[in-house]
This record gives C-alpha cells, structure tokens and sequence, in this order.
C-alpha cells in the first residue's frame, strides 16, 4: 500500500480529499442558522436612510424594529461618543431593550484620548492575560446610559454599574 501510494501520489491524495468533502457535505444538516443573525450596514442601507451617521432616531427605531422582530440581544457595534439633540429617543430604545453598546480600547501607547463614558466593567482587580493596559478609549456619551448596570451586561456580583 506504502508503494502505491508513493506512486499515485497527488492522484490518490486529490481523490481521498474529495471523498472526505463529499462525506462532509452529505452529511451536513441544511437548515437555515436562526440562532445569529448580522445586519450590516450596506450600500442599499445607505442608499435608502442617507449617510453616516444616521440620526439617533434612526438608530433606536432600528433597535426597536429589532426587538419585535424576536431578537433577544443586541450588539451594537457603534459607538456614540458626541451628544446629539434626539439623543434621548435612543436612550429610551436602549433602556427599554438593552443592547450591548460597543466600547473600544487603545492597548498600545501613543495618541488615543479617553472620550465618553465607560460602562459595564466586570471588578476585576487586574485584567486577565492576555490582555494589556489600556492607554485610551472611545465610549459612549453619558447621556445614551441607562441607569443601573450597563446595557447588555448581566448584573451579578462581578459586574459593577461604572469602570473606574
């Protein structure tokens, strides 16, 4: 067998792998994945509703549209970190539904400011590895905050409502 096969070589090897892809792809259930569902951000949807940013009030009716849709949880993956006049029509969508709102971290040194508020910090007294000290960061502002622990993350003794 160890002769053949270093005679057939690339052939017996090419035919093997599509025999595995094939088992794999008759075996595999064909059912739609519900459980997750991304919507993006696209050129139809920028075509339709106007540029970016959209106006708050965009954005809580799309979380809101969302919600009665079935979803359970949302992640925004946006932050907010200037006040805008329909501000609080979005901060009643994200206290009522309670998404999960974007914050991004500046691990390497250099120019990053720290703008807006931080929110859901879990009270950990390091962070875990292996993650680095962050030197700056870009949250949401204040305004779009629920009161209580944050938007998205569960309360529980490792949670607390603020970072410091």
């Amino acid at each position: 067998m160890l002769v053949l096969h270093l005679l057939a070589g690339n052939w017996l090897t090419a035919l093997e792998d599509r025999a595995g892809d094939w088992v794999w792809a008759a075996a595999a259930e064909h059912t739609e994945e519900r459980r997750l569902v991304v919507v993006d951000i696209d050129e139809r949807s920028l075509a339709e509703l106007g540029p970016w940013p959209w106006p708050r009030a965009t954005q809580a009716q799309l979380i809101q549209q969302l919600a009665q849709a079935g979803a359970r949880q949302q992640v925004l993956d946006v932050v907010f970190t200037n006040e805008r006049p329909d501000d609080g029509i979005l901060a009643r969508a994200i206290a009522q539904h309670r998404p999960v709102l974007a914050q991004v971290f500046a691990l390497e040194q250099g120019g990053t400011p720290s703008v807006g508020q931080l929110a859901g910090a879990f009270d950990w007294p390091t962070c875990p590895a292996p993650f680095g000290q962050a030197r700056g960061y870009l949250a949401n502002t204040a305004t779009l905050l629920p009161a209580g622990p944050s938007a998205g993350v569960p309360a529980g003794p490792r949670a607390s409502a603020a970072a410091a």
